[in-house]
């Protein structure tokens, strides 16, 4: 039999068989007691939505919205001269779909005068968390203050056209100020603008 003392290494190996084959047995036995429950680390809670409600959602659908047909009409106001602009505030298909109206514009000498109201008539969909937001509503564009030139400056306005236009606008984003409109697709049943 030695005498020997234990090394450092052999005792923590010990230690460790003696903590596992406890903590075996509480799990065998089904008794739990006084072993607390892990409480959730910090980091877990600290990811909060974007947005508080729906109503926040809506307003930053608005805010966006607003910047979106602003740079629109600067844009077509220039006869679609650097609509490179209009990065600012589109993405996807909705940034394709005012490049190519611009493009448009440029070659055939188009330019708007005025500016296109709005209204949102109800949010559609929302969806966000931590890491952003894509959010939907019906809108209304009023364009009854929008004139189209041509080239020499005549209006090609149609007399009595329809100046209240439904779309379905969609806009995303990873923080409250940075949504882009991804979409604008015309609503193309009955019109919920009139």
């Amino acid at each position: 039999m030695s005498l020997s003392r234990p090394t450092q290494r052999s005792r923590r190996s010990a230690g460790a068989a003696l903590a596992a084959a406890g903590a075996i047995m509480l799990l065998l036995s089904g008794c739990t007691g006084s072993v607390p429950a892990p409480s959730p680390s910090p980091s877990a809670d600290a990811s909060q939505p974007i947005f508080a409600s729906d109503e926040e959602a809506l307003a930053a659908l608005t805010v966006a919205y607003a910047s979106f047909l602003a740079v629109s009409a600067e844009v077509t106001a220039d006869s679609g001269t650097s609509s490179e602009r209009l990065e600012a505030v589109a993405s996807g298909p909705a940034l394709e779909d005012e490049l190519s109206a611009a493009e448009r514009f440029a070659v055939e000498g188009l330019r708007t005068s005025g500016t296109i109201e709005f209204a949102v008539e109800e949010l559609q969909f929302a969806d966000y968390d931590a890491h952003g937001a894509l959010v939907t509503a019906y809108v209304c564009d009023d364009i009854s203050g929008l004139d189209l030139l041509d080239a020499s400056g005549t209006s090609l306005v149609v007399e009595g056209r329809i100046v209240k236009i439904p779309y379905t606008v969609v806009v995303q984003g990873d923080r409250p100020e940075s949504m882009k409109v991804t979409e604008r697709t015309l609503w193309e049943r009955e019109n919920f603008c009139l």
